[in-house]
């Protein structure tokens, strides 16, 4: 089937031909200048791929607040609230059910255990979502040195101003943030 198009027909679809092209051109320079303003006017989530260095001290010190009150609740080995800020999947993972699965040892010298984190990675997994990965030691608040190494995903929830943690090993940290 063989159709002929006259001049004034061939006109009209040369020009929007010409019309989608430029269009396309744009959204794609759009995309490649302003990728964020881009995702926030075509309602793509913006969730980054690599974890990278928190640079903001606001959120350094809101999440390693975070960590400080699950190390308090373990001091205070009170299970109930452990279990209320550990992540659902590690709960789920670990089979924890409630805060009277948790068992700790009988510490001679009442260890009080602190948090020092040296290395403190983000993400944006959603809108008002973060995950951040921390390394970190452990150490005795009555004494001097160090104790041992831990690693903690914490979520924070912005629109709720809540978190969770999830205990993680050097492994699943990576050692390093991405760019």
């Amino acid at each position: 089937m063989n159709i002929k198009l006259n001049d004034s027909e061939k006109k009209v679809l040369t020009f929007w031909a010409m019309l989608a092209l430029i269009i396309i051109s744009i959204l794609l320079v759009f995309r490649i200048v302003a990728p964020e303003k881009f995702n926030k006017f075509f309602g793509i989530p913006n969730a980054d791929k690599n974890y990278s260095l928190v640079k903001d001290r606001n959120r350094y010190y809101t999440v390693l607040n975070s960590i400080n009150k699950y190390y308090q609740y373990n001091n205070d080995k009170d299970g109930e609230k452990v279990f209320a800020v550990l992540n659902s999947k590690y709960k789920e993972e670990k089979n924890i059910k409630s805060g009277n699965d948790f068992v700790w040892p009988d510490s001679i010298d009442n260890t009080q255990l602190v948090y020092n984190a040296r290395l403190m990675c983000q993400k944006k997994l959603d809108t008002g979502v973060y995950s951040f990965y921390v390394s970190g030691f452990e150490s005795n608040s009555n004494k001097s040195g160090r104790l041992n190494n831990a690693y903690y995903e914490v979520i924070l929830y912005d629109t709720n101003f809540t978190f969770d943690i999830r205990p993680i090993d050097d492994k699943t940290f990576g050692g390093e943030c991405h760019a």
